[in-house]
């Protein structure tokens, strides 16, 4: 008989009624659905996306999360700078600051692994790339520290590399870095030099000029004509006292004679926005003492004082973190402000003299 079909089911007969069938039903038993070749396929790639939103989101909250930490402990650090510090008031001119830099000679070996997070999470080390891509030529890196920036040069467009710094701790530390570097072929026809000096005063030329004055057999002479194709400065005008004198000098060592020659800065100092300021000033002197540098100078100030003149300029971090790409002015512009300082002087005295003895008394001598 069919599945599904009424089967009558006899009663037994009782002794007032007729033996009539009685129909029950059964429903038949669930088929089981033949699996599709497909669905096995479809099932791997529906986890498989899953797992790829799953692990995107992870990211995304790891990022998240670390961006967040970062900013959490910069701005924990400088509450607890500022707590210590609210009772002082500092000036963010450098001739009212005290000098700082031989704290260095105390930090060097720890300095590294003491700024490395605070630099990532702020885009220094991003800042110090870009920059260290345009250098090229020969090249002086003057405040160099522990030189953060070597592993970021390309030697293929390097003539010379010559490293200064005041502290001959942070000498000695950069000059680790390289033997633990060790670029090997890639620079070995690139003369590198550590040297340990101030560089406010004179500072060596590139080493090739004076070999090829060697070989030649004349006098060596230094000059404005002599000089580097790119200098480079980074974290070094809130340590120095002399800001504006140091980068005067900067400009007296560049190639004179090369129209592309440049002075490459990364600083920090003031931001653009008032209570970032105040925050600054009022923990700047806990600053210095513990990293031997004041955040809160006024870096604008400090290059258009020192007449240099600039090609590029940004900033970062609130405006906190300056980028600069310099060049020295035009020789006829300075003729041009060194006439008119003249010509200003001569109205005083024509004036002074009119005042005091009439104009045709002046004109008769």
């Amino acid at each position: 008989m069919p599945r599904g079909v009424p089967r009558a089911i006899p009663k037994k007969p009782g002794p007032y009624h007729a033996r009539t069938p009685v129909l029950e039903y059964r429903a038949p038993p669930p088929r089981t659905p033949i699996a599709s070749a497909t669905k096995p396929v479809d099932a791997a790639n529906a986890q498989s996306k899953v797992k790829l939103q799953r692990g995107a989101r992870g990211v995304g909250v790891y990022v998240m999360g670390a961006c967040a930490f970062g900013m959490a402990f910069y701005m924990s650090g400088l509450a607890v700078s500022i707590y210590k510090a609210k009772d002082v008031q500092a000036n963010y001119s450098p001739s009212a600051q005290r000098d700082v830099a031989n704290v260095y000679d105390t930090t060097a070996g720890g300095f590294d692994a003491e700024v490395n997070f605070s630099e990532k999470v702020g885009g220094v080390i991003k800042a110090r790339k870009e920059m260290s891509a345009m250098v090229k030529g020969h090249v002086l890196e003057v405040s160099c520290g522990t030189a953060r920036n070597l592993g970021y040069y390309g030697f293929d467009k390097i003539k010379s590399l010559t490293l200064i710094d005041l502290s001959p701790q942070m000498v000695q530390e950069a000059r680790k870095k390289w033997n633990i570097l060790n670029p090997g072929k890639v620079a070995e026809n690139v003369p590198i030099r550590f040297l340990q000096g101030d560089c406010i005063g004179e500072m060596p030329e590139p080493p090739t000029t004076q070999d090829a004055a060697k070989k030649n057999g004349t006098t060596f002479t230094p000059g404005l004509a002599r000089g580097y194709d790119t200098i480079v400065q980074t974290m070094g005008l809130c340590s120095t006292a002399q800001p504006v004198e140091l980068l005067k000098n900067l400009s007296k060592h560049l190639n004179h004679s090369n129209p592309d020659a440049r002075i490459l800065l990364l600083e920090h100092g003031r931001s653009y926005i008032g209570w970032m300021n105040k925050l600054l000033d009022m923990s700047a002197p806990q600053h210095a003492d513990k990293h031997g540098c004041w955040w809160n100078r006024d870096i604008g100030q400090i290059i258009e004082d020192s007449g240099l003149e600039v090609v590029k300029e940004r900033r970062k971090q609130f405006g906190t973190v300056w980028i600069f790409e310099l060049k020295p002015k035009p020789v006829t512009q300075s003729i041009k402000e060194k006439a008119e300082q003249v010509g200003d002087k001569l109205e005083e005295q024509v004036q002074s003299q009119t005042t005091q003895q009439g104009w045709f008394s002046w004109m008769s001598k």
